[in-house]
């Protein structure tokens, strides 16, 4: 029995390099993900902040006219 490196080892390698890159990859996305629903979050704070700026300067008169049709 001639006793060396195992063939399967480079083989075992690639795999596990192959794991850790598609790992990454997939990381990546799900980062990508949480940053699109964090920033869909975000902007739906400012529009219920600017909709409630405007509830309270105009009341519920929803045709907001401005102040210089008010005259």
């Amino acid at each position: 029995m001639v006793h060396g490196p195992d063939p399967r080892l480079g083989s075992t390698l690639q795999q596990i390099l192959l794991t850790i890159t598609t790992i990454m990859k997939y990381m990546g996305r799900g980062i990508t993900l949480i940053l699109d629903i964090l920033k869909g979050a975000a902007m739906q704070i400012l529009i219920w902040r600017w909709e409630m700026h405007m509830i309270l300067r105009y009341g519920l008169d929803w045709r907001y006219r401005d102040q210089w049709e008010r005259l």
